[in-house]
């Protein structure tokens, strides 16, 4: 990976608009609420292209048609009992309002071959990548989820070191 200062909010719009005609096609509704005065992240910017597209791609199976895809970027102060505690960083979640992930399912969600898709519809592999790029960029993801009421990403990734 090749980690430099980057903007995190190009890296959210240039991938969406990719996506465009497909949530379009789907009646998913696209609301980006992002952080104007967003430090840079200390992110490799492909990497986290394919974080977004990989999260954005999950939202829109497990919403079918209709829904609403909600991306948020800011900074973030640390909870306490993390490793980056007393640090900010920068938080993007990503929030569907799809059929949502079972309980019981929420703990091996990032596992390789894991998937709750039809046979032939996935390969499990989607969140198993995003969970690894996060850990690659020292961030962390935690999610949340409600069956029938959607689920949250949410991503901390570490600020790009100030070059004087």
């Amino acid at each position: 990976i090749e980690r430099r200062p980057t903007h995190l909010n190009k890296i959210v719009e240039d991938t969406l608009e990719v996506m465009q005609e497909r949530l379009r096609r789907h009646r998913i509704a696209l609301k980006m609420e992002l952080s104007q005065s967003l430090p840079q992240a200390d992110v490799d910017p492909d990497q986290m292209g394919q974080v977004v597209l990989n999260l954005a791609i999950n939202a829109l199976h497990a919403m079918g048609n209709d829904g609403t895809l909600l991306i948020r970027t800011a900074r973030t102060p640390v909870g306490q009992g993390s490793a980056a505690e007393g640090r900010e960083m920068i938080e993007l979640s990503v929030t569907d309002t799809g059929h949502g992930i079972p309980p019981e399912d929420l703990d091996k969600i990032f596992n390789p071959f894991f998937t709750t898709k039809e046979v032939g519809k996935g390969t499990g592999l989607g969140l198993t990548v995003v969970h690894g790029i996060v850990l690659e960029h020292d961030g962390q993801i935690k999610v949340e989820s409600e069956t029938q009421r959607g689920t949250t990403f949410r991503i901390l990734l570490p600020i790009a070191a100030v070059r004087s």
